[in-house]
């Protein structure tokens, strides 16, 4: 990226202006959440100034106005993916762990019976796991893990074998802790042989490049970008018209686990529940 000017992204956002032990801040910690740029923080301060109400609730003016500003902002989300049905695309959601359970008990509970397969992977954040957990415990769906290897990319050497029976795959496109951009267009094609919709977490990517999702996965059924790793103040989940949404019960926290299992989770007894 030639034209990246570290100095004018520093000015650009006011945290890094702060001064601590004597020097300004350098911030490593993007990849659990992003620092606002100013242009962000002003536009948050003129809606709660200036026309602070609730969205397709009323007709006077502020809330006209709250409400065009929410829905250009749905439109700016889905031109900025490249969502291919637009606006209509688009759901807001508070992070990414309330877009996972909004998928596993809404469209999973209402479309998954005993017996159906959810495959994962091995690098997959707790807001992908802990829910399709639950769902397994709650129907008897089967919840598989497709391996990372030693080079830290995952092993798709069985993936049609593993993907036999599976109704839907979700993978991350890019791992927040292993920093491994997954091969999403392979991925895709794979699912769509065997019939499987993919839902694809853009937390980490959608910050790192380009971000088509016409193009990463040739026609995504589900993605979700969560907001603690962006700038902007909410999440935004792509979902495909043939992925209807149900009424959702309570949410599960990507925290709830001490320890990780692939064949299962331990509680964590009395922990701090924080979502991403």
């Amino acid at each position: 990226m030639t034209s990246y000017d570290p100095r004018r992204v520093r000015s650009d956002t006011p945290l890094l202006g702060r001064v601590v032990n004597g020097r300004t801040i350098t911030y490593l910690d993007s990849a659990s959440t992003s620092l606002p740029p100013r242009t962000v923080i002003e536009a948050m301060s003129r809606y709660y100034e200036l026309r602070h109400a609730n969205v397709h609730r009323a007709v006077f003016q502020t809330a006209e106005e709250a409400t065009a500003a929410y829905e250009g902002a749905r439109e700016g989300i889905a031109h900025f993916i490249n969502a291919p049905g637009g606006a209509g695309e688009v759901v807001f959601t508070k992070n990414a762990t309330e877009s996972f359970n909004l998928l596993a008990k809404s469209w999973g509970a209402t479309n998954l019976k005993a017996g159906d397969v959810v495959l994962l992977t091995e690098m997959e954040h707790h807001a992908n796991i802990v829910p399709w957990f639950q769902l397994r415990d709650q129907i008897g769906i089967e919840v598989r893990f497709i391996p990372v290897g030693d080079d830290f990319r995952l092993d798709l050497s069985n993936i049609e074998e593993m993907l036999e029976g599976v109704k839907l795959l979700s993978v991350t496109a890019m791992s927040n802790v292993l920093g491994t951009i997954n091969p999403l267009k392979e991925l895709a094609a794979a699912a769509h042989r065997h019939g499987a919709l993919i839902a694809i977490d853009g937390a980490q990517l959608v910050g790192h490049g380009v971000t088509d999702v016409t193009d990463l996965v040739m026609g995504h059924d589900v993605r979700g970008a969560g907001r603690t790793r962006t700038c902007p103040r909410t999440d935004d989940a792509a979902d495909r018209e043939h992925t209807p949404a149900a009424e959702r019960p309570d949410q599960a926290p990507a925290e709830i686990l001490e320890e990780r299992w692939i064949d299962g989770g331990k509680s964590g007894e009395g922990k701090e529940q924080e979502q991403r």
